[in-house]
């Protein structure tokens, strides 16, 4: 009988994972749009943080050329804040980005 109790608790672990539980968390994507012809900057350094936390560190593993895009992986659907440094000196910022599960969320630099 109890061989049978965990049977059916297994089954149903299965069945329920199997319905399709939603994720809770977005793809995050740097994307330099700035055009190499006319404002040839790269990005050197890309920080992210969940609104009211501590930036991390640097999640760039190269300078973002212009034209370039780079996944930095999966994120916690949540709002952030997120910083950029340009190799001209610039800083783009963003404030209170939702990252929306299951999809693509980018970052544009311009």
């Amino acid at each position: 009988m109890r061989a049978l109790r965990l049977v059916t608790v297994l089954a149903l672990c299965v069945v329920v994972s199997a319905c399709g539980w939603a994720d809770d968390d977005g793809t995050v994507i740097v994307d330099n749009r700035s055009d190499a012809g006319t404002s040839p900057d790269s990005a050197v350094a890309f920080r992210l943080a969940a609104f009211g936390e501590p930036f991390t560190g640097n999640l760039l593993p190269a300078p973002l050329l212009p034209g370039s895009a780079v996944n930095l992986g999966q994120w916690h659907e949540d709002y952030y804040d997120a910083e950029a440094d340009l190799a001209l000196g610039g800083l783009v910022e963003w404030f209170d980005v939702w990252i929306h599960a299951e999809t693509d969320n980018f970052f544009d630099i311009y």
